[in-house]
């Protein structure tokens, strides 16, 4: 990045100080840590100190009025109690006050020059205490002081104010409880897992707490990824995936607004990166044409990737909602018993899946849907359907990608497994090339064929399910057996000659590879398409072995497709550099997350960075190298990939939907997730369907209208057209072999 001393190293493993502490602690009071720091209450302690100001205004005019009345015999006792009501408001303006001149000082890493902040809010909470006290007071006393009265507007007055100053202290209790973290006495590994508990609405003890500050980096790891991988495996998913998360951003103690702050910062950074090598000349590659047909398989699949979401893809997709009515086709064969699975969801969702289906993939749900099940499990079964494409001759499966709780808990259990012979059909040693094999050594533990565990799970239990209902069977094998079981005439058809295609998106799509690469063993002509793969899928020898049968296909900037572990410690690590070279308060950066800073508005140099982002920056490099966890599980999972050849549809730099063009080309796996992670505003807009949909349709026609280069045999470019290099040749004789043959079609 753009930042002096920067470095790129893909060995982060979050960090720690000499001591073990967080390196970047967040709001420390009453002996325990919150979910707040300092510098993220500066609007509030704004809005409280205004607040406090203008009922100051109004308590001064009753004051005024109360006294000028001094012949009524309820005033002695509201002019004591509302100069009271008065001195607070006053006091609280003022802490208020001071309050916001500290958050506004330094950036995200100057703690140092924060911490007075910590003793005014001490001093608010005291102050807000005597709140409590005087509107307890006021409330049993009311009638003392209000009812004598006979002034209606005063009492009406006397009482606004009254209830505002509840309303001051049930915002500030409010305010506290919302900044509370129940799990700041456990450890970080703890935290993460119990949270995840409660995002599942599950119990919160994934494991038994433990009082006192986190935990060592060396313990966390020893448990998480050492050699003795059984107790990982044998935890629950929660854990698991809270031991993930600390591997990266341990001893990292951000609040979510730190995170979001690193984020712009990080942005900034990679554009000054980007417009500096634009303006010293350096150009991109020219790109090779892709095959026509390659981008008519790719516009061809992906409505059949998209139509599993149900409704929640029309929505995505900007469609009219009530073009899904649900009519005749609805109650298809796939409704009944024989060959649907699962019923958690509402008949009329499954219905409108079901018509979602007709209406994107243009297919008749009563003769050409054979199966569709809806059952959601962590690890386990997705939503998924078989159907048969009559044009083309092939029975499609789609997988449906993330729209659960539970597809986000499969999502992080990236934890490496391997791919065993019983699942690949095969002997794993003999998918790779003899220059791939590596030496496996015992202390290394390094297998050549491994995948993301939570997907590979769910790979697994898919095809378990498709041996059970013997769909494929019936239709692919016409295997008399399975048909009499499922009884139905649909399943009588004969596909014998039809081509098996598994496709899906986000985590459809790797979970669609790894089931293609199961299902080749037993219907061999299987190819996968799999649209934004997660980057951390499989070991780079896996994917590699895939090349000649499954296309990913990524959008411009999409995060999930660079979601790896290693991106993430990249990211992390770009996270603390980019705070502890911040210039700009954390409120500044945080409220203009789109502006274009220049460098030396937002960066510092090195020789200016303060006492406390330096020690950070220097607790953070002096872990972020060790190898406490080189011996781990997490070796793997660092260098794991997309599946098979990367179809790119790189985007220009416009912010605008409308105004974006997209131009396929085939990369490198490798050297695409050498380029980490870009964070853009459109990174996680460009994951979303109609992005895609988007992408490979703008792509398609602008192929049509353009050179007939593009009209290259596919069969031409088999094995070779994941390398451009390789490509350019085949595109360049391809247009020789049509000039030869007696001019260039139209």
């Amino acid at each position: 990045l753009a930042v002096p001393g920067w470095t790129r190293s893909r060995r982060t493993l979050g960090a720690v100080s000499a001591s073990g502490a967080a390196v970047m602690p967040s709001l420390r009071m009453f002996g325990r840590d919150w979910k707040v720091a300092v510098d993220d209450l500066a609007v509030y302690a704004g809005v409280a100190g205004l607040w406090h100001v203008v009922w100051v205004i109004v308590e001064i005019v009753f004051l005024a009025r109360a006294t000028a009345e001094s012949d009524q015999p309820c005033i002695d006792s509201e002019i004591h109690l509302f100069t009271w009501y008065m001195s607070v408001d006053i006091v609280c303006f003022l802490l208020y006050a001071l309050l916001l001149f500290y958050t506004l000082r330094g950036s995200i890493l100057d703690v140092g020059a924060r911490k007075p902040a910590i003793y005014i809010l001490y001093g608010i909470s005291a102050i807000y205490t005597f709140l409590l006290v005087i509107n307890i007071a006021a409330s049993v006393l009311k009638n003392q002081f209000v009812a004598p009265c006979q002034d209606a507007h005063r009492e009406r007055l006397a009482l606004a104010i009254f209830i505002c100053h509840w309303i001051f202290w049930g915002v500030w209790a409010l305010a506290a409880l919302l900044a509370f973290d129940p799990f700041a006495t456990t450890s970080v590994e703890q935290r993460y897992a119990a949270r995840l508990w409660l995002l599942k609405c599950c119990s919160a003890g994934a494991s038994e707490a433990r009082p006192g500050a986190a935990e060592h980096i060396g313990e966390i790891c020893d448990r998480a990824y050492s050699t003795q991988d059984e107790k990982m495996e044998s935890s629950t998913p929660m854990s698991q995936i809270g031991a993930l998360m600390t591997l990266v951003f341990t001893g990292v103690d951000m609040t979510t607004t730190d995170y979001a702050t690193a984020l712009i910062l990080v942005r900034n950074a990679q554009r000054m990166d980007r417009e500096d090598a634009l303006a010293a000349g350096v150009g991109k590659p020219e790109v090779a044409p892709i095959p026509l047909d390659m981008l008519e398989d790719a516009a061809h699949y992906l409505p059949h990737a998209l139509s599993i979401y149900g409704w929640a893809s029309n929505v995505l997709n900007k469609q009219d909602i009530a073009a899904w009515g649900c009519g005749a086709s609805c109650v298809a064969p796939c409704t009944g018993k024989d060959v649907h699975v699962g019923d958690n969801m509402l008949f009329s969702s499954k219905n409108m899946t079901i018509q979602g289906v007709k209406v994107m993939t243009k297919s008749n749900p009563e003769t050409d849907l054979l199966y569709m099940s809806w059952d959601n499990e962590i690890q386990g079964l997705l939503p998924y359907y078989i159907c048969i494409d009559r044009p083309r001759r092939e029975v499609i499966i789609s997988v449906r990608g993330s729209l659960s709780a539970a597809d986000w808990m499969t999502d992080l259990l990236v934890l490496p497994v391997e791919v065993d012979a019983n699942f690949l059909g095969c002997d794993p040693s003999s998918m790779v090339a003899p220059e791939d094999v590596k030496i496996e050594t015992t202390a290394s533990r390094r297998r050549l064929i491994s995948a993301h565990k939570g997907m590979l799970g769910c790979a697994k239990t898919i095809a378990a399910d498709l041996r059970r209902h013997k769909v494929l069977d019936a239709v692919l094998k016409s295997d008399q057996h399975a048909r009499e079981a499922l009884k139905h005439d649909i399943y009588k058809q004969d596909c014998s000659d039809h081509q098996l295609v598994v496709v899906g998106h986000s985590l459809g799509a790797g979970v669609a590879a790894l089931l293609a690469l199961h299902l080749r063993s037993v219907y061999p002509g299987t190819r996968c398409w799999a649209y934004a793969p997660p980057g951390g899928l499989m070991s780079p020898e896996l994917s590699a072995a895939m090349r000649d049968y499954c296309t990913s296909v990524v959008c411009g900037r999409d995060l999930v497709p660079r979601l790896s572990l290693s991106n993430m410690e990249i990211l992390a690590r770009q996270m603390i550099e980019c705070s502890a070279r911040c210039k700009q308060p954390k409120v500044r950066v945080i409220l203009h997350p789109g502006k274009k800073w220049k460098r030396d508005d937002l960066f510092k140099p090195e020789a200016e960075m303060s006492a406390d982002a330096r020690k950070t920056l220097e607790a953070y490099m002096r872990n972020s190298g060790s190898s406490h966890c080189a011996g781990g599980k997490v070796i793997e999972a660092r260098d794991f990939l997309t599946p098979g050849k990367l179809l790119y549809y790189e985007a220009n730099d416009s912010d605008i939907a409308d105004a974006l063009v997209f131009t396929p080309q085939f990369v490198d796996n490798k050297e695409f997730a050498k380029n980490g992670m870009l964070i853009s505003t459109f990174a996680v807009d460009m994951h979303m369907p109609w992005m895609y949909q988007m992408a490979v349709d703008k792509a398609l026609d602008d192929a049509h209208r353009g050179l007939p280069s593009t009209r290259v045999e596919v069969a031409k470019l088999e094995g070779t057209c994941y390398a451009p290099e390789a490509a350019a040749q085949t595109t360049q004789q391809a247009e020789t072999d049509i000039e030869a043959a007696g001019g260039r079609p139209s």
